[in-house]
């Protein structure tokens, strides 16, 4: 009878930690809240890697999501002015891309919000190019994309068609130098 006392007992430890002196397990953590903890899960499958919406006759439009609302290239716009937008852009042919910069301090319910919008209306992972950049990302990359014209490292570069494999390590480390220290950013 004693043994299956303490099975019991054991059993009920077992399902209930605080009457056995044993701590409670700690709280599940809540899920982020602002765009700059974790992207707000990521940016969704199916969207394009920074960078491909730039290309030789590619345009693309820009929409900024932040804390004051919404804009589209730039001039403040409406939840329903981007729907609206949204569902232009998406019956042009060729398509322009969507380049998308959500600010550090989004919220998610907003952020997750905006891509539903998005993938409902421009298809993004088939037939749009749709591209989530941070705001400190987009900042880089337009940083990168004015760089200004080659100096002679960069031309050495240049001839060993795009790679560092006709570059001494000197000039190697020399330009890369020179491009971090003069532009915060290397354009390869």
């Amino acid at each position: 009878m004693r043994s299956f006392a303490k099975q019991a007992v054991s059993a009920l430890c077992l399902l209930s930690f605080a009457s056995c002196g044993k701590p409670p397990p700690p709280p599940q953590s809540p899920a982020p809240t602002i765009y700059a903890l974790d992207r707000c899960g990521g940016t969704p499958a199916g969207w394009q890697a920074q960078g491909s919406e730039f290309g030789e006759l590619m345009s693309h439009n820009l929409l900024q999501v932040g804390s004051k609302g919404l804009k589209w290239n730039r001039v403040p716009v409406s939840g329903t002015v981007l729907r609206t937008y949204l569902g232009a852009v998406s019956s042009l042919n060729p398509a322009p891309a969507l380049v998308v910069i959500f600010e550090p301090d989004g919220d998610c319910r907003a952020v997750a919000g905006i891509r539903r919008a998005i993938e409902t209306r421009l298809s993004c992972g088939q037939a749009g190019i749709c591209v989530e950049y941070s705001q400190a990302q987009w900042a880089r990359a337009q940083k990168v994309r004015e760089l200004p014209a080659c100096d002679a490292d960069c031309q050495a570069y240049g001839r060993a068609g795009g790679s560092d494999k006709g570059l001494t390590a000197e000039q190697k480390r020399r330009l890369k130098a020179n491009y971090l220290a003069k532009y915060g950013a290397i354009p390869w």
